[in-house]
């Protein structure tokens, strides 16, 4: 709805939430998630009078949103609660504070641009002017809250610790898995948390992730599958 009405479009919140389920249950199993996503939002937004920019327009709002709640919470709790990173994760450094650091210091900058900010924003050939103060609020508040409940889901089926600590694993787990591009982040995810419970039975690990990715990934696609072929 906030990228909808950055782009001057205004749709009934029903259909706009489903297209927006649609899209993420698709992007989220099958990766590459800008044209995964991007093709069910062109989809179904065309039939409501969106031209081709304007989706592609909604679609890198939406990415940056989704960032932009990363840089916030992320930002935070990597900070705040120091994780060690495997050798293989071609980031410079051995803990993610850094990373926490550079994602505050990223969030702050963003921030600083919006309130002070002129011109435009040019990102993979579009030109977006600035968002204003509150839009960009709304934007960190929806993003951070979608985090913050994402990590619950982990954190509900396999109580590591205290919520921060799973926080902070789930935040580094799922953002390497993303770099990676694999969809879902197949495999990384595992690797990671496997990695950062050396002390824990792998196996109820690894079934928890199983649990996890039902839960979060394919009953989600499942639901989606329907609306998807629907014609109207």
């Amino acid at each position: 709805m906030l990228a909808l009405r950055y782009v001057g479009k205004r749709l009934p919140y029903r259909t706009v939430a489903r297209v927006s389920f649609v899209s993420y249950a698709v992007s989220h199993n099958v990766g590459m998630s800008f044209f995964s996503g991007g093709t069910s939002r062109y989809r179904f937004y065309s039939r409501h009078g969106l031209s081709l920019l304007d989706t592609a327009k909604v679609i890198l709002f939406c990415n940056l949103t989704f960032w932009v709640g990363f840089a916030c919470v992320g930002g935070a709790v990597l900070t705040r609660f120091a994780l060690p990173l495997p050798e293989n994760s071609e980031l410079p450094f051995p803990t993610s504070r850094p990373l926490g650091l550079v994602a505050l210091g990223v969030f702050v900058l963003a921030l600083g641009a919006v309130a002070w900010g002129r011109g435009e924003l040019r990102v993979k050939g579009l030109s977006l002017s600035w968002p204003s103060v509150k839009v960009f609020g709304g934007q960190t508040l929806v993003s951070s809250v979608d985090w913050l409940l994402a990590a619950s889901v982990l954190w509900a089926i396999l109580p590591l610790g205290g919520y921060a600590e799973v926080l902070g694993i789930f935040l580094l787990a799922q953002v390497l898995g993303m770099v990676s591009n694999v969809p879902g982040g197949m495999g990384v995810f595992e690797a990671i948390l496997l990695f950062l419970r050396p002390d824990d039975d792998p196996a109820h690990l690894l079934a928890a992730v199983i649990v996890y990715r039902v839960i979060y990934y394919l009953v989600p696609l499942i639901a989606a599958v329907p609306l998807l072929i629907r014609r109207k």
